[in-house]
């Protein structure tokens, strides 16, 4: 649990936080972005998501882009866990996850359709689907994913309609970010560019003031790396961005 005078997650003696009580503060640490600096975990995080994986899913989210592969195999073993524990929010958060990462990464997009549908169960099965707007916000910025391989998701326009409305009032941090990121090319896929103009002015700093870093703060995966190009029809849409060079 948090420290009542701080808000802080509390440090274990061995100074990483326990499993339980990361659980029990992952929606204050999506509502509270800066506390992710002072989230100290054990070293071997990553290698604990099968019995710990929320230990494991904060390493992969405080980590880098380096390997998506192995992040999606991690990912599997902590979406195992959550549901065998009936954990429907970490079920929920490392299928999103999941999806993210074939955004940064260059491979077949037919594992998708796999996650997509653990993704719609999770939602269906949970009312309401999470319990902060910023939880929310890290789920939706899976869309980014989603719209690589199925851009007709009917998900897509209904999380895309809530932006406007929803990015002024949340957390500044990487999950805002990722997903007004989402909406921007959500509209530029179907050529709506005055939609895309209206999320941009919803998000005029497109930094963390959570770290005051620009772009890719807190070791985030905020920051879209691809340039996307509307499909030539909405029938065929599987083909990947473009990338920056």
């Amino acid at each position: 649990m948090a420290s009542r005078r701080s808000g802080r997650p509390r440090a274990e003696n061995n100074h990483s936080i326990a499993e339980a009580e990361l659980a029990a503060v992952t929606p204050s640490l999506y509502s509270r972005p800066g506390l992710w600096p002072d989230l100290v975990l054990p070293a071997d995080a990553r290698e604990r998501a099968h019995g710990a994986p929320w230990t494991a899913y904060w390493a992969l989210r405080m980590g880098t882009l380096a390997d998506p592969g192995a992040d999606r195999s991690l990912l599997e073993q902590a979406y195992a866990a959550f549901e065998t524990r009936g954990d429907r929010l970490g079920a929920l958060l490392a299928t999103a996850a999941a999806i993210e990462t074939f955004y940064y990464d260059e491979t077949a997009l037919e594992p998708l359709d796999a996650w997509i549908d653990r993704l719609d169960r999770a939602l269906r099965r949970s009312v309401p689907p999470w319990p902060n707007a910023e939880c929310g916000a890290e789920v939706m910025a899976c869309g980014s994913g989603i719209l690589l391989r199925q851009p007709g998701h009917p998900r897509l326009a209904e999380w895309a309609a809530q932006a406007p409305r929803a990015l002024p009032h949340l957390a500044h941090g990487p999950s805002r970010i990722k997903y007004a990121a989402f909406v921007v090319q959500y509209h530029l896929w179907r050529g709506d560019f005055a939609a895309s103009a209206v999320v941009v002015e919803r998000c005029p700093a497109w930094t963390c003031r959570a770290c005051a870093r620009p772009r890719r703060c807190c070791g985030c995966r905020a920051w879209p790396r691809t340039r996307v190009s509307p499909p030539a029809s909405s029938a065929g849409a599987t083909r990947r961005p473009r990338r920056w060079r």
